[in-house]
Formats: structure tokens, C-alpha cells, sequence
């Protein structure tokens, strides 16, 4: 079995002129000075055009794994992402849960629908 483990993040403050901006790569927390920095990566597609040789300070209030599963449109599904499944009324949120990403609605779990049924429409950030 072959996971890719991957995150994503926003910096703190703004990047590259952007506020509301997202980093992919690999995490790490700095003991010296207390701050979580992400790594960028350029390992995958999403990651290519955002990819630079520096690390950046994030707000690790903003981390979101990546879970794995690509919605029905080829997208990545991270933690935190707003997913419509199917035709059912309203979204959920991807969440870790019980040992795995679960999506969420208002009154708690929902049923785990295929990958391929869903659709990343937003994140709980914006």
C-alpha cells in the first residue's frame, strides 16, 4: 500500500500578494521558536505551481491533511474540505474520525459514500 501523506496550510500573513492563499507540503513544528512551518512539495500536481525553496510560517489552525480520495472531478479531498455527495440535500465536512476521514453533517456523522460520488465545494476557511 502506497499513501501519500500531504498537507496543506495557510501562511501567516499574506503571500506573494495573496491573503487568502493555500501552501501544500509537509509539515513541521520549529521547538526553537514555537511555529509550525510547512515545506512545500512538488511531488504532486497540485503542488507544482505553488512550488518554491523556501519553508513558510503557517497558522496551524488552517492544517489540513490530505485524505487520500480525489472527489468525482479528480480534486484532492482534505480535511476540513465542504463536500456535496450525490444528490443529497446540503454538504458535510471532512473530518479524522475513529481512525479515519469521515464526512460530517449538522447532526454528526453521515453514511461514508464513495469518493467518486462527491464533490469538493469549499472549505471550512473561506
Amino acid at each position: 500500500m502506497n499513501r501519500e501523506i500531504l498537507f496543506r496550510a495557510k501562511p501567516v500573513g499574506t503571500y506573494i500578494g495573496k491573503k487568502d492563499y493555500w501552501l501544500y507540503g509537509y509539515i513541521y513544528f520549529d521547538h526553537e521558536y514555537q511555529k509550525f512551518y510547512l515545506k512545500p512539495s512538488t511531488n504532486t500536481d497540485d503542488d507544482k505551481k505553488n512550488s518554491t525553496p523556501t519553508d513558510y510560517e503557517i497558522d496551524p489552525e488552517t492544517i489540513c491533511q490530505y485524505t487520500g480520495l480525489k472527489d468525482c472531478t479528480g480534486k484532492k479531498i482534505y480535511e476540513n474540505d465542504i463536500v456535496k455527495i450525490g444528490n443529497r440535500i446540503g454538504t458535510n465536512v471532512v473530518k479524522y474520525e475513529e481512525g479515519g476521514f469521515k464526512p460530517f453533517c449538522k447532526h454528526g456523522y453521515d453514511s461514508e459514500p464513495s469518493a467518486d460520488h462527491s464533490i469538493v465545494v469549499d472549505n471550512i476557511f473561506n
